[in-house]
């Protein structure tokens, strides 16, 4: 995005959520996106939800954003689907 501040990702099922942010696994390793200022956008509701702790990213995972394997395509880590 040519600013060093500014980092996104797809959700994946190999995503975690920790106490100090949201890690998602990119090949052997995790990246961790921390809760400062994370947010995710729902492009299904085209509605964005602020992920300010451990608590409000767990509600949109397992409650706003649940079933997120029903609806994704099958893809492989480090590679994944196209999205666009």
């Amino acid at each position: 995005y040519g600013h060093s501040d500014i980092r996104a990702n797809v959700v994946a099922s190999a995503l975690r959520v920790d106490e100090d942010g949201v890690a998602i696994r990119k090949a052997a390793e995790y990246i961790v996106y921390p809760y400062r200022q994370l947010f995710v956008f729902h492009a299904g509701r085209k509605e964005r939800f602020d992920l300010v702790d451990a608590p409000s990213a767990r509600n949109y995972f397992d409650i706003v954003s649940g079933d997120v394997v029903s609806r994704c395509p099958p893809g492989e880590d480090g590679l994944g689907v196209e999205i666009f």
